[in-house]
């Protein structure tokens, strides 16, 4: 079960850093080439490959 958990751990990291730094440059660059950035909704994460068809 430890190692679950410190799995589970690095992933939050990863995400996280992905998230905050990684997301943001990438959105930088584009707004620099005027291209649409990248956006997060809210909930997705929860949502069955079915619920994401509609």
């Amino acid at each position: 079960m430890a190692h679950i958990e410190q799995d589970f751990s690095g992933v939050i990291r990863r995400w996280e850093a992905l998230r905050t730094v990684d997301l943001p440059a990438i959105n930088r660059r584009l707004r620099a080439s005027n291209l649409p950035e990248l956006r997060l909704e809210q909930g997705a994460l929860g949502r069955t490959e079915s619920q994401n068809e509609e």
